[in-house]
């Protein structure tokens, strides 16, 4: 069973973020969403999250920028990068940040799950 995780989800798609916090929610997860690399970075400095989903474009702050804010705020925290470009080098600056990886739009939310489960085993182990 997965433990139930703080999950923060950033992109300016608002129909996008409300989707996907319905979805984790009725999993059990508590979730945020952010419309703005901005927002993002203030509710991390308000609040521990366990995995923060964040699109790499955004208007104003794309999500590479916020990344690296994040970073100097809780320099550990498990991140996912959404995108809905085949190639941007955004993409390789995030990896080159520690992200967990980046997924393509559209995805399965079965693989935001299969990595929820895997944040879990790993802070479970360690605690």
């Amino acid at each position: 069973m997965t433990a139930k995780r703080a999950i923060l989800i950033v992109d300016d798609n608002v129909a996008l973020t409300k989707s996907m916090a319905l979805i984790l929610k009725l999993k059990g997860h508590h979730v945020v969403t952010a419309h703005s690399g901005k927002d993002a970075i203030d509710f991390v400095r308000s609040q521990p999250f366990d995995l923060i989903i964040m699109d790499i474009k955004m208007h104003e702050m794309n999500g590479v920028e916020a990344l690296k804010e994040i970073r100097k705020i809780r320099s550990v925290v498990s991140v996912l990068m959404m995108t809905a470009y085949q190639m941007d080098p955004q993409i390789s600056e995030a990896m080159e940040l520690g992200v967990m990886g980046v997924l393509k739009k559209p995805f399965d939310m079965e693989a935001i799950f299969q990595i929820i489960e895997h944040i879990g085993e790993n802070i479970s182990s360690t605690a």
